[in-house]
This record gives structure tokens, sequence and C-alpha cells, in this order.
């Protein structure tokens, strides 16, 4: 499950390696991409002889489509952080560049300039969800559920945070907790594909707390 962001331009595999690949050939270090979610690694390139066929002419346009992209991303990073080493209370260009972060999966980049801009608009619910994704991806589940929580204290009806905080809770393991919030978004968006997804998510989730409780105690070592 990954949380949502709306909206959200989210960066495919590709395109995010592609934007590493052109960062890194500016000289700046970068961590490398996270791993694929499932399903494995890409398969690998099949080898053609001689012109190639329709398919690897559409797969040659597209990795150049994501390389200019790419270059495209990388161009306006620099721009940002350029303009902020002039201006460095430019509120408008550092949630610019917090957003760019979060959609080139770089969390612990985007973190400071959502916390910078929460500073003056405390009661953001787009830029705190935001950090609190941004948390989670970090591996800081417990900071990102408070920031989740922050946010549905004042908006109470906030789909996107809930639907997060659902996720979070889960990893946490409070299992028909989760569950709760599964059903409070289906509630949110009756008769929608999210609301069948989140229901299901409440089933599986209520189904594991179950078995949970029904285990054994394991026995303390001797």
């Amino acid at each position: 499950m990954t949380p949502v962001r709306f909206p959200s331009p989210r960066l495919a595999p590709p395109l995010l390696a592609a934007l590493l690949a052109v960062l890194v050939g500016c000289g700046k270090e970068e961590a490398a991409p996270p791993p694929r979610p499932s399903g494995g690694p890409p398969p690998a390139p099949r080898a053609t002889v001689g012109l190639p066929d329709r398919a690897d002419t559409a797969g040659q346009a597209s990795r150049g489509t994501t390389a200019s992209h790419a270059k495209t991303l990388a161009a306006r990073e620099h721009a940002l952080v350029a303009r902020l080493t002039e201006k460095p209370d430019d509120l408008e260009a550092t949630l610019a560049l917090a957003n760019l972060y979060y959609d080139t999966r770089r969390p612990e980049l985007a973190i400071p300039g959502y916390l910078e801009v929460l500073k003056h608009q405390p009661d953001n619910p787009s830029v705190r969800t935001d950090l609190g994704t941004c948390y989670r991806n970090a591996g800081k589940l417990l900071e990102a559920k408070a920031e989740y929580e922050r946010v549905l204290q004042k908006n109470p009806g906030h789909i996107q945070a809930t639907y997060n905080l659902a996720i979070v809770t889960e990893e946490l393991g409070d299992l028909l907790r989760a569950a709760e919030l599964w059903e409070r978004v289906a509630g949110m968006a009756p008769g929608t594909p999210a609301a069948r997804e989140s229901l299901r998510h409440a089933a599986a989730a209520r189904a594991a707390a179950t078995k949970k409780d029904a285990s054994p105690p394991k026995e303390p070592p001797k």
C-alpha cells in the first residue's frame, strides 16, 4: 500500500532512475533509487538483430522521453536551489523544491522544506499530509502518524490523511484501529473503487487481528 497525495505526480521507476542519473552526472551525490515495489526487477531488454521492430522503436522513444523529462526536472531543481540561495525566505520556492523532492522519492530532503513552510502555514492540511508521507517513506512511522492525526484534528473529513493514517496504523500493528480507519475512508467515498478497496483492507485487517488474538501465546525462552 502506498500513501496517497492528490494531485499525485508520481514518477515511474524509469523516470526516477533517469533523473538520478542526470543529477549524478551534474556532480550531485544521490542515494540509489528505492527498490521496485513487488514483481522484482524489470525484464532485461530483448536482444535484436538488424532493424528494431515496432515495439523496440516505441521503447527507444519512451526512454528518450524519460531522459528528457529527467533533465527538465534536474534543471528545475537546480533553478529552485539557486533561487533559494538568493532568497532563503522564498516560501513558494521552498514548497516547490520540497514537492519536487517528494515526487522524486527523496523524503529526507523534502522534510526540512515542508517543516519550514508549516512554520508560516501551520494549518495547511496538504503540506502537513505530505510531510507525514515523507516521514512514513523515511521509516519514521510514529512521526507520520502524528502529522496525519494533526491534520484530522482540524479537518476530520480529509480523505487523504485518513487513508494514509490507516496505512501507517496498520504498519504499526494496531489492526482494529486500522480497520476502523479503512471503513471511515469507504464512508467518505461510497460506491467508488477507493471505497471497495478500503473495505477489502478493513476486512483483511480485522481477519488478521482475529487470527492474532486466537493464536496461542508464545512460551518464554527457557
